[in-house]
């Protein structure tokens, strides 16, 4: 067995790292890897290997990828005991992983075994797609259940019916109750009750089907202030239900009419509002430029045959779409600040103006969502922070509005709290003095 100064001897650090070409020096790294890793050839010098990583490689790679570099020598160590050729090797670590994967479920089934059916589909191994070879292996048969013989159980003889006078009474309820005589009254039997235990609304099973959380009325009041000082009111809600505070010209979502009608804002050919030769029943048809859009996104379907479609991430990209084809003029975004990884969500903010809420929400559930999830209170708390986000287009003409109404809400960059004004330089001048 060799030591750990002869395994790194074969290790080259330009191959620490995931996408790389099978070149002779990519095999000897992730084998040698596998060898440390194997042997615990770490344990030389240090106790533990991810102290090991850390001491070593850390300027290469990080713990994860010094592993899975480590199983995809494993893999290879395996195949070339097998006599396969190197030039006929899994060539990427992602590949390498997918074969570990297929033989956790086809314990039937060698490494080699299993290689040697994707090379015969694929030909040859700079061909295979990795992300496709689990299709060619279905799941094994389940195997034969064993036969076990028991002795057979002898049989106790049934006991004796006892006596009229020595069987049990069936319990009654007895009163006593302005009843003199020693004689007791037997009263009829309580009828069954049927006990429903009833759970609760923050449990998930109940949670996932609350879809209707309104707009605050407090909030309410500050986006009516912006839509009627800026553009005479707001144009419309895509999200809207009969119950909500938000007054808006016209709406999709739930309806609330006799019909239990539902427009589903994302499957619009375009947004907008009725023009003078479209009809006002037909949202599809509506081909006027709105104005002012206010979007409060369900995070579930409102729509009853499909209540678990995703929607938040959706609706983002929609309103981007439709401002960037000039369908709507102007949006105000209410949105959770914990998305903010989101790429959607990133797009919007680097584009808008931001009004971070003070207060946590007090949201609004409708009659028709605490139906749906049982009893549930008439107000929902927010869990977290969340920001009114308003998006307008290049012309810019309505940002004071939102800044003196907002403002009061909650706290705007370079208004109520202070912008960084440094001197520092934006990285691509910085990388062409270095360059």
């Amino acid at each position: 067995m060799e030591t750990l100064e002869e395994a790194e001897s074969h290790i080259n650090p330009a191959y620490l790292s995931e996408n790389q070409p099978p070149a002779t020096d990519w095999f000897s790294t992730i084998l040698a890897i596998d060898a440390i890793l194997t042997h615990k050839l770490y344990k030389d010098k240090y106790k533990a290997v991810h102290r090991y990583v850390d001491a070593v490689w850390k300027k290469y790679c990080n713990r994860v990828t010094f592993h899975r570099l480590g199983k995809a020598g494993k893999v290879i160590r395996k195949l070339e005991e097998a006599g396969i050729a190197r030039d006929e090797l899994p060539g990427t670590i992602a590949l390498c992983h997918e074969i570990l994967h297929i033989k956790d479920r086809r314990k039937d089934m060698s490494l080699a075994e299993i290689w040697g059916v994707i090379l015969k589909r694929f030909h040859h191994r700079d061909s295979v797609i990795a992300n496709k070879v689990s299709e060619l292996f279905p799941e094994a048969p389940p195997a034969p259940a064993a036969v076990t013989t028991r002795p057979e159980k002898r049989q106790m003889p049934a006991a004796a019916e006892p006596p009229p006078d020595r069987q049990l009474r069936s319990r009654q309820r007895v009163s006593y109750a302005g009843n003199d005589s020693d004689e007791e009254t037997e009263l009829e039997p309580e009828p069954e009750v049927q006990i429903r235990k009833q759970l609760s609304p923050f449990r998930s099973g109940d949670r996932r089907k609350q879809i209707e959380w309104n707009t605050p009325q407090e909030l309410a009041d500050f986006i009516h202030e912006f839509a009627e000082k800026a553009f005479g009111g707001l144009s419309l809600d895509p999200c809207g239900n009969p119950e909500s505070c938000i007054k808006s010209d016209h709406r999709y979502g739930r309806l609330g009419n006799d019909n239990n009608e539902f427009i589903d804002a994302l499957t619009l050919p375009r947004w907008g509002v009725p023009g003078p030769e479209d009809d006002p029943n037909d949202a599809s048809t509506w081909s006027q430029t709105a104005d002012l859009v206010y979007v409060n996104p369900p995070y579930k379907s409102v729509d009853l045959e499909d209540p678990n479609r995703q929607y938040g991430d959706l609706f983002m990209e929609r309103v981007l779409s439709e401002m960037e084809k000039g369908h709507i003029r102007a949006a105000l975004y209410l949105i959770p600040l914990h998305v903010l990884y989101r790429d959607s969500v990133y797009q919007m903010f680097t584009i808008s103006l931001c009004c971070v809420l003070k207060a946590r929400l007090q949201f609004e559930l409708s009659d028709h969502d605490r139906a749906l999830s049982g009893r549930v209170p008439k107000q929902m708390r927010s869990a977290g922070t969340y920001a009114m986000v308003y998006l307008e287009g290049p012309n810019r003409t309505k940002e004071d509005e939102f800044v003196t109404v907002f403002g009061k809400a909650g706290l705007i960059a370079g208004y109520n709290i202070p912008v960084y004004n440094g001197t520092l330089k934006p990285m691509e001048e910085v990388e062409e003095e270095d360059g």
